[in-house]
């Protein structure tokens, strides 16, 4: 999230990137997904829709923790 408020494009789809793997080594493939997406609109410099898809990430880590 620090590095949105820099606008740091290049950590951000790092990150997401990193996210991507972690969920699909857990089975978490929704999580997944999202990453994805989000590694996608942060290559293009979409950070509002990062900024979203963070959300919808949180969220659904959220349901995944339940599962516990």
């Amino acid at each position: 999230v620090e590095a949105l408020g820099a606008e740091e494009h290049n950590d951000v789809v790092r990150y997401a990137h990193s996210v991507k793997g972690s969920a699909l080594n857990i089975g978490a493939e929704a999580i997944a997904a999202t990453a994805a997406s989000m590694e996608v609109a942060a290559r293009i410099g979409d950070l509002d829709t990062v900024r979203s898809l963070i959300q919808a990430a949180t969220d659904q880590l959220s349901e995944l923790q339940k599962c516990r």
